[in-house]
């Protein structure tokens, strides 16, 4: 290694990046302007040789760490887009830099989630479909102010820890990483690393998909893909009318109120559902102004705060309970959470949520 790179190595952000300690990857890997150029940092275990691709050019990176951290300093003082090249012994592949995109989360939403004020907050965490500087991928945020580094694990990086840790805001306790190319139907959970040296792996308490068990991963859904063609119900709310009108509550447990013949164990998915409920409260009761309060059925795995059950989902439909919402439209849908229950699986992580009466409530979480 040349001198000139050697002296700008920080040995010990290194170890930490090697023995996945690293909580503020943004401020070490990637690019960052010295004074000689841009020096360029990044870890991909188990490679042989990795490059960088700038301006049609490559770069080969010098390895720092034979586990496979890599540097090279480039002579341009300006570094914007490049791409790695990165041979393994099975082959080669090309990919972006993770840490060349800015964190999207403003101080202002931070700071509202900080003091217990921001009431969408389903819009910042959780992971996000979207697209940075020109290129698609998701951002992934989760609150966990005492862990000691958060890292994203998937099919996408091999389930690795050590790959792509998550950036900490400080102040918030609030972790967030863009990454690029993953997409709609990715499964995915944190790698949480404890005090005590414990790694632990936790899905996702705001994601809005999820696998059905015996798997326990989250899954990423674009839930912005919806119609939901509620101007009118809308519009009626915004009057705020309802609290001079009569109202009649139902509370009904979706696993018992209607099952298919067979018995296999199956259930009837929320589209299914839905027709069956919308029937049993508008003809049934004969109700116009209803407000229909299901509890979810057995939330220990399946169920995060924006995830209904995966057993009422058809295969594949993410937006089967926003269906049933929007079939039973000019009536409320309350989502009723045990979250005593909720906080006991250690495939979950916990998060903040709203309590009445030792319930947690989520009413209308679009």
């Amino acid at each position: 290694m040349e001198k000139k790179l050697y002296d700008l190595m920080h040995w010990g952000r290194i170890e930490a990046v090697v023995y996945a300690e690293e909580d503020k990857p943004y401020d070490f890997l990637g690019a960052h302007r010295t004074e000689d150029g841009t020096l360029i940092q990044a870890y991909f275990p188990d490679a042989r040789e990795v490059s960088v691709l700038y301006r049609g050019k490559e770069y080969p990176m010098e390895c720092a760490d034979e586990s496979g951290f890599f540097a090279v300093l480039l002579e341009q003082k300006t570094v914007k887009t490049y791409r790695y090249l990165v041979k393994y012994e099975s082959g080669e592949t090309e990919c972006e830099d993770v840490y060349r995109f800015a964190p999207t989360l403003s101080e202002a939403e931070m700071e509202a989630f900080s003091n217990g004020i921001h009431y969408e907050a389903y819009k910042m965490l959780g992971a996000h479909p979207m697209t940075v500087d020109g290129t698609e991928g998701v951002r992934f945020a989760v609150w966990a102010p005492n862990a000691i580094r958060v890292s994203v694990v998937g099919d996408f990086n091999f389930w690795d820890g050590r790959r792509l840790p998550m950036h900490r805001h400080e102040k918030y306790g609030i972790f967030e990483l863009f990454v690029p190319d993953v997409k709609p139907g990715d499964i995915y959970k944190y790698e949480i690393k404890i005090k005590g040296g414990l790694s632990v792996l936790k899905a996702d308490p705001y994601a809005f998909a999820a696998q059905k068990r015996p798997d326990t991963a989250s899954v990423v859904a674009d839930a912005s893909a919806f119609a939901w063609k509620d101007e009118t119900w809308q519009n009626e709310k915004a009057k705020g009318l309802s609290k001079e009108k009569p109202m009649s509550i139902y509370e009904l447990h979706l696993g018992s109120f209607k099952k298919p013949s067979e018995e296999d164990g199956s259930f009837y998915n929320y589209r299914e559902l839905a027709v069956m409920v919308a029937k049993y409260v508008i003809y049934d009761r004969n109700k116009k102004n209803v407000m229909n309060k299901g509890t979810v059925y057995d939330g220990k795995i399946e169920d995060t705060i924006y995830v209904k059950n995966i057993l009422y989902k058809s295969p594949g439909a993410t937006y089967d309970y926003k269906y049933l919402i929007r079939l039973n439209d000019g009536r409320t849908v309350n989502t009723e959470v045990y979250y005593e229950d909720f906080v006991k699986n250690d495939n979950i992580s916990s998060c903040i949520v709203y309590e009445y009466n030792n319930h947690y409530y989520f009413t209308d979480f679009r």
